[in-house]
């Protein structure tokens, strides 16, 4: 059976899966990287620069977890997605 993109339905599920994975081991690659060197920043970080490329902004380090838990946001939105879209596409083979 077809799907409405062309493909057969088990192929493009194989494909979302391998896009998960992708998406969950950078998001486990970041989120090591940044615990393993949390401990070496200190406590302020340097965060904006001027056009003299002097800093004139800081942040707390803890500040780098906030890209980490965007990204988070953002894989789980996109697997919802994928889901309710498969699920969707099923009911339409049915259908």
């Amino acid at each position: 059976m077809k799907s409405l993109a062309g493909l057969p339905r088990y192929r493009k599920e194989k494909n979302d899966m391998k896009k998960r994975r992708v998406f969950v081991l950078l998001l486990i690659i970041m989120m090591v990287t940044t615990c393993v060197l949390y401990p070496q920043l200190p406590n302020k970080i340097p965060s904006h620069w001027n056009f003299d490329g002097m800093i004139d902004g800081y942040q707390d380090s803890w500040f780098l977890f906030i890209p980490i838990l965007i990204y988070f946001m953002i894989t789980v939105l996109f697997s919802f997605h994928s889901m309710i879209t498969m699920l969707d596409s099923k009911k339409l083979m049915i259908l």
